[in-house]
């Protein structure tokens, strides 16, 4: 049967419920043992010393803390590599390469960005390691931060389509506009407001007091009720968006973190005071919880996250669902079934209380053996010399002897056999907490035959690689939670610096359900020796069988180079080696070619250039040939030409000869009738002249034909 739907009623009363369950659970149960682990660690008196005798406090938490700390940072935070690696999940073979650029992009900005530049990754990680060792458990939370704010910009002689893009853009808010108009044409000067959206991905270490975790807690995902309780100022919340009005009601400080006992004991004993100078920085208690609860009536929880304000918990806006909880929880020593482990302080304070106290006793019989008690009768000794602290003093004694007047009391000191109980407890410690590398004495190693030393170095790091190995889990999570922060909330493409370039980048094209992979450097030394011989030996395989063999290619070989320097610290490997695909191929050989082809396929090269040089050469007296016959063609018809002009100028000789000797003749005629009173005719002279044209036609062809011949 369906149930009704929470009321806000109901939903405040589940907060008020599981967070008093939680804090009840902290307060009474977490905080005292945290809060003493967190004394031993510093250092402090153990509240049982006596006037006049020793105080020592050794430090056994500290020194086994500080011991393992920096195995586990240069494991986690290298100083090249990437820790936390993103593996492409293609959805299809076409798409693969474009998977795996998107992987390596990913892990490329959350390693060199997000943990580098935009956090401090580095301190926030050891807090948290070191909170873990010590206090059971430390915590990673991560968030996205809206640093999206208003920019004031001016414009001026923006025309109509740049006014009606600007207006129409929706991050724009126009304050204040003029507008006027110039030869009929409209401009604008505008004052606007622009929204600069932007944000970065948030890291920080939780104080393990501001953890509240319920009781039947026994993994981060199936607790019911898991919170984080701070105080935030006036003015931090009216930016977060909750109302003013809500502050005044609900508002208030918190008792409980302000005298917490975790806090009070890290800080030395000084209790938190709100300092507030204005009404802005008043602080509130502020709970960002993330419980299961069924809003919906339908029988199944679904995890939500809720915000409460002041003591009374008030319900601050609606629950909103959410996909996981955003915290990372580092347990050095995690138990099955339970969410809160053990520490490696709880495997030492013991011993440091012991190791004290033995101390403190052997410390206090050296000083009596060496400064032992005097007793003296009064009345009969010099008090003042007595008292003195001189060598080789006199001291008057009266009317008695000196042994009868004062006695020394003598003390045996046992001091070796404390020494010997300490040397024990420091066993016993190494057996907790393994020989650590920092107490291996070198001097001791030097007689050991090596497999003794392999195995002395070997058992060193055994516990700092077991608790290793219990934080990939949470660097994991903290992983998956960064790269679905960047994919959900980058507002807009971001300029990033990358391998020495600087490339643009758009989170929102990755694929938020990438697997995560954490690159944890255990063994370095050992890896190293393994690349060093690998690399010898696909060096010998690439001399013996070339590059182009099946079993190692130089692609390989340079991935074991830059695998070394990566793990000697050298960041820019491309520096020194260039990047190659592990299976390159160099570019195939041509095959050596048979002699007798060689040689026919050069006697057909000799036969193909005679043939075509005895083409060239017809070619060239066709071309001659040709030449010729269009140079006597040229004279022929110069030849014509010439002889056609010469006809054209014989008969044009051959009338004007004619019309000369017709001429003549008729003179003559005139001159001969004149003369003689005869009476010659034209006629006569016509038929003279024919016989005459006659006779100069025949001698014309005449010439002609010699002409021609």
């Amino acid at each position: 049967m369906k149930k009704k739907p929470m009321t806000p009623e109901d939903i405040q009363d589940a907060m008020q419920q599981y967070v008093s369950d939680a804090q009840t659970y902290l307060e009474a149960e977490l905080s005292p043992v945290r809060a003493q682990a967190t004394q031993y660690y510093r250092g402090d008196k153990f509240g049982n010393e006596e006037a006049g005798r020793s105080q020592f406090v050794s430090t056994d938490v500290r020194d086994t803390t500080l011991a393992m700390l920096p195995s586990l940072v240069r494991l986690f935070f290298p100083t090249s590599g990437h820790v936390i690696q993103y593996l492409a999940r293609p959805k299809d073979a076409q798409h693969i390469d474009q998977a795996v650029a998107m992987a390596d992009q990913a892990t490329q900005v959350v390693n060199e960005i997000v943990l580098d530049q935009d956090n401090d990754g580095y301190s926030e990680g050891v807090g948290a390691f070191k909170d873990g060792l010590v206090r059971k458990i430390g915590t990673l939370k991560w968030w996205w931060e809206d640093r999206s704010v208003y920019k004031d910009y001016t414009a001026e002689n923006m025309d109509v389509n740049q006014y009606d893009a600007l207006a129409a853009d929706p991050d724009v808010e126009i304050t204040k506009e003029t507008e006027r108009s110039v030869e009929g044409i409209t401009f604008y000067d505008v004052h606007y407001r622009h929204w600069r959206r932007d944000g970065i991905a948030m890291i920080r270490c939780v104080p393990p007091e501001e953890m509240l975790i319920s009781r039947d807690a026994r993994s981060l995902d199936d607790a019911s009720f898991i919170g984080h309780r701070t105080e935030k100022t006036r003015s931090e919340l009216i930016a977060m968006g909750v109302p003013e009005a809500e502050i005044n009601q609900w508002g208030g400080q918190s008792s409980e973190i302000r005298q917490s006992i975790e806090e009070i004991a890290r800080r030395g004993g000084i209790a938190h005071v709100n300092q507030a100078a204005t009404p802005a920085e008043e602080r509130n208690l502020w709970i960002e919880a993330y419980p299961y609860l069924d809003l919906d009536g339908d029988g199944i929880s679904e995890l939500v996250r809720v915000r409460c304000l002041g003591t009374s918990f008030h319900v601050v806006g609606e629950p909103e669902p959410v996909d996981e909880r955003p915290f990372a929880i580092f347990c050095p020593d995690p138990e099955p079934h339970v969410l809160i482990g053990n520490s490696v302080a709880d495997r030492v304070m013991d011993l440091q209380l012991m190791k004290s106290s033995i101390a403190r006793a052997a410390a206090d019989g050296l000083s009596m053996s060496i400064f032992p008690r005097r007793y003296y009768t009064r009345g009969m000794v010099d008090i003042q010399a007595m008292e003195s602290t001189a060598i080789s003093q006199n001291v008057a004694v009266d009317d008695v002897p000196p042994a009868q007047a004062v006695m020394i009391e003598n003390f045996e000191w046992h001091g070796q056999d404390a020494l010997a109980m300490l040397a024990y407890l420091d066993n016993v410690k190494q057996q907790r907490t393994g020989p650590l590398p920092s107490t291996l004495d070198p001097d001791s190693l030097q007689s050991t035959p090596e497999v003794g030393v392999k195995a002395t170095v070997q058992a060193a790091s055994e516990q700092l690689e077991l608790i290793a190995r219990n934080f990939v889990g949470p660097m994991k999570r903290l992983g998956k939670g960064l790269l679905k922060l960047l994919v959900e909330h980058q507002p807009r493409k971001r300029i990033v610096r990358l391998r020495n370039q600087y490339v643009e980048v758009d989170p929102k094209a990755w694929d938020a359900e990438m697997d995560v992979s954490v690159n944890v450097a255990i063994g370095t030394s050992e890896k190293l020796g393994v690349l060093a011989a690998t690399a010898q030996k696909q060096e010998a395989a690439l001399q013996l069988l070339g590059p182009s063999n099946p079993l190692v290619t130089v692609g390989q070989l340079r991935h074991t180079y830059a695998t070394m320097l990566e793990l000697q610290g050298i960041k820019d490997v491309g520096k020194f080696w260039n990047d190659l695909p592990t299976d390159w191929q160099p570019p195939p050989q041509p095959q050596q070619p048979d002699p007798n082809m060689v040689l026919a396929q050069a006697e057909m090269q000799k036969a193909q250039a005679s043939l075509a040089k005895q083409q060239a050469d017809f070619q060239i007296a066709q071309v001659k040939a040709q030449q010729e016959m269009a140079d006597l063609r040229a004279q022929l018809l110069s030849k014509q030409a010439d002889l056609e002009l010469r006809r054209e100028e014989i008969h044009l000789i051959d009338e004007r000869e004619r019309d000369k000797a017709e001429a003549d003749v008729a003179v003559k005629v005139a001159a001969t009738n004149a003369q003689f009173g005869s009476q010659i005719t034209i006629a006569q002279i016509q038929a003279d002249i024919a016989r005459e044209k006659l006779d100069v036609e025949r001698e014309r062809t005449l010439k002609l034909e010699t002409v021609n011949d």
